[in-house]
């Protein structure tokens, strides 16, 4: 078989100050044979050698069609010394001679082969120094609260606003989409639906998740539940993110009149730093729905990752009255029915006996649930003035104040020991009254108990098996049970 040479080209964005593939192919057909074969490869990276052409170009390398090969750049084959190292082992097994026009050295010598190191790794370093240069840039924009780059999250679209002096990228609402967003949000605060359920109902809907996706999925409602782009950026908001993620503006400005941005840097998956700052956009879900469907998603990954009994919707919540110990499930023809695990398990062994199956317990939680929405519902809330939720705010935002200075004071101790208690005594007394005083002034503009969002329209025995389960983890701290006393549900 006769070999022949073969030209690659390759050029990932067309820009003033790159080479175009065609005066690469020009140049390197001054050096190759005149029926050289051309590989080019238009709009891709050198980050990696994923690319149809230089595929076909190696497939063809390996199938000894090729006997010399030209480039007009080592880094338009690779900018990864490791990958142009195995290239490199596959063209010296197939004895095919590689050229490069505008950087001259022998790959037969050992200089030549060390030229080609020295020159791969400054093409990897150069490549990393721009994606460096980039991700800081892109962390720096979020963190001043303009956009950090990219595509613009579900309900909101990209706009430029005059900032500082500058034409900067902000998000704008597309109200249409942000409807469905607070139905999402509402929906799942609720507890009587699934992220499943959601993404078949949206579906159903013909509502589409963005131009480029036709169909909702489960991880694409969770993306935008998770997402704090949406919600009202207020002390709650401040409170949920200050242990798990650095926090860039000051408690003070986090008035709710604002939204926020939660970036990670260097990727989930590698355990990167979560930052948390402001966005110049508004907030659109109120940060106790927000926070709500938080609890609830990390409640729902916990049950995923446990046992889930499908017994009945009451496991894990049912607890003998008796000795307090988990009450356990069997079946027999058909029926399930329950026992307090103390009662075989332990050395002590608990007496209780309990009478009737899982299903005459299900009935009665069910009623029970349903009687209490309802007077949740008669005792709740009217509608929250927003310059109460401002000032219940403020009260937040001093009350995290007085924590950390008593914190502050309580390390102060520990270096100091006894002699410093005297002189801070006075100031320890004086800021535990101030936190009294802080949290009953709180308490007195709240409500006891907030319903959530979406239980006033509660059909709880419509419910399915899942929704049942959610619902009553929600409202429900345990159910006691045993054979000589009546049933007894103790609320949240």
């Amino acid at each position: 078989m006769n070999r022949i040479d073969a030209i690659y080209a390759r050029q990932s964005i067309e820009k003033k100050d790159s080479l175009s593939i065609e005066s690469q192919i020009a140049l390197c057909k001054r050096a190759a044979d005149p029926d050289a074969a051309v590989y080019q490869d238009a709009g891709y990276s050198g980050k990696n050698t994923q690319r149809p052409a230089f595929s076909q170009l190696m497939d063809d390398v390996k199938a000894g069609k090729i006997k010399r090969v030209f480039c007009y750049r080592l880094d338009r084959i690779s900018r990864s010394v490791l990958d142009f190292s195995l290239l490199w082992q596959t063209f010296d097994e197939h004895h095919v001679e590689f050229t490069s026009i505008t950087e001259s050295f022998d790959t037969n010598s050992p200089m030549g082969r060390a030229m080609v190191i020295i020159i791969m790794a400054f093409a990897q370093l150069e490549r990393e120094t721009i994606v460096s240069r980039y991700t800081t840039n892109r962390y720096a924009r979020s963190n001043s609260g303009i956009w950090a780059g990219g595509k613009a999250p579900y309900g909101f679209r990209i706009e430029k606003q005059l900032i500082d002096g500058r034409n900067q990228s902000v998000l704008a609402p597309v109200p249409e989409r942000l409807d469905t967003v607070r139905w999402m949000f509402d929906q799942y605060a609720s507890g009587t639906c699934s992220l499943h359920s959601l993404a078949k109902e949206l579906n159903e809907k013909g509502i589409r998740p963005d131009s480029r996706s036709e169909f909702w999925s489960a991880t694409a409602v969770r993306r935008i539940l998770r997402n704090p782009v949406y919600a009202a950026a207020d002390v709650d908001l401040y409170s949920h993110y200050y242990a798990s993620a650095h926090i860039v503006n000051d408690v003070h400005e986090f008035d709710g009149t604002h939204a926020a941005y939660l970036t990670v840097k260097g990727g989930k998956s590698a355990g990167g730093t979560c930052t948390l700052s402001l966005a110049h956009h508004a907030g659109v879900i109120p940060s106790h729905v927000f926070l709500t469907v938080q609890r609830a998603l990390s409640g729902n990954q916990q049950i995923k990752n446990g046992v889930r009994s499908r017994l009945t919707w009451l496991a894990g919540l049912m607890k003998c009255a008796q000795c307090g110990g988990r009450i356990t499930f069997f079946q027999n023809k058909g029926r399930t029915y329950l026992q307090c695990y103390n009662r075989f398990h332990t050395a002590g062994r608990c007496t209780a006996v309990i009478h009737g199956n899982a299903a005459v317990y299900e009935a009665y939680v069910s009623d029970a649930i349903q009687t209490h929405v309802r007077t949740l519902m008669h005792d709740g809330p009217d509608e929250t003035d927003p310059d109460a939720d401002s000032g219940v705010n403020a009260l937040k935002i001093k009350l995290l104040e007085n924590e950390q200075q008593t914190l502050n004071l309580i390390e102060a101790i520990k270096i100091g020991g006894a002699s410093t208690i005297r002189i801070v005594q006075a100031e320890l007394c004086a800021l535990e009254d101030e936190h009294d005083a802080l949290t009953a002034e709180i308490a007195r503009h709240q409500p006891r108990y907030r319903l959530p969002e979406g239980l006033e329209y509660l059909d709880f025995p419509e419910l399915d098996y899942d929704g049942k389960r959610d619902i009553a983890r929600m409202l429900i701290d345990r159910v006691l049970i045993g054979s000589d006393r009546p049933t007894q549900i103790v609320w949240k």
